[in-house]
C-alpha cells in the first residue's frame, strides 16, 4: 500500500472490478496493460490492489479529444496536459512506480511495439468511438497469452454491441461476465 496515498481502491475506479480476477486467478509476477490510463486512477488501484503484478503498461497519448458519439465529453490542450500531470503525480506517490511503464502515444501505434502474448490481462479503456473501440478489441487481443484476462470499460456506455460482435466472430466460447460497466473473458 503506498504511504502516500490510501485511495486507489475506491469505487471510483474503473478496473476495481477485476481486482479478484487478477489477484486468484492469473498466477504471480504478471504483466498487464491499460489502455487509456486518464488520470491514473484505475491504473493505480491495479497496482495498489494486485500484488502479483510485475509490470503494468499504461498507454495514453494525452491529447485533447472530443468524443462525436456522445458530444458529452472533450478535454482541450490545458485540461489534456493537466490530466497528464495528475496521472504522472498519481503514479509517482502510488508507491508502486517501480512497476509502472507508461507509453505516450495512440493505442494504434503503440501496439506495434509488443510480441503477441505479452500480456497477463489487458484492460480496454481509452476508446472513445465505435471505430476506436473496434480496433482496440482486434490489436489487442493477439497480444494477450491464452488463459489471460482480457477486460474493458464503458460496457454500458456503447462497447456492448461492438464487444459482443467481436467475441461471436472470434467464436470465443469462454463465458463473458458484464458487471459495473466493465466486461471480460478468460482467453
Amino acid at each position: 500500500m503506498s504511504k502516500y496515498y490510501d485511495n486507489f481502491n475506491t469505487k471510483t475506479s474503473n478496473s476495481q472490478s477485476i481486482i479478484h480476477i487478477i489477484n486468484i486467478l492469473l498466477g504471480k509476477d504478471i504483466i498487464g496493460l491499460e489502455t487509456g490510463v486518464f488520470k491514473g486512477l484505475s491504473f493505480c488501484t491495479l497496482l495498489n490492489c494486485c500484488p502479483n503484478i510485475k509490470y503494468l503498461y499504461g498507454i495514453d497519448n494525452y491529447k485533447p479529444t472530443f468524443a462525436p458519439t456522445t458530444e458529452t465529453y472533450t478535454m482541450d490542450e490545458k485540461e489534456a496536459d493537466f490530466t497528464k500531470l495528475l496521472a504522472f503525480h498519481n503514479i509517482e506517490y502510488s508507491g508502486y512506480k517501480e512497476k509502472a511503464i507508461i507509453i505516450e502515444k495512440d493505442t494504434s501505434d503503440a501496439v506495434k511495439d509488443f510480441k503477441d502474448n505479452t500480456f497477463d490481462f489487458i484492460f480496454l479503456d481509452s476508446a472513445t468511438t465505435p471505430e476506436d473501440c473496434t480496433n482496440e478489441l482486434n490489436m489487442w487481443y493477439p497480444k494477450l497469452k491464452t488463459g489471460g484476462l482480457f477486460a474493458g470499460h464503458d460496457w454500458d456506455n456503447g462497447a456492448k454491441p461492438l464487444v459482443l460482435e467481436f467475441y461471436k466472430n472470434k467464436q470465443i466460447t469462454n463465458p463473458l461476465s458484464t458487471f459495473d460497466n466493465v466486461w471480460l473473458w478468460i482467453k
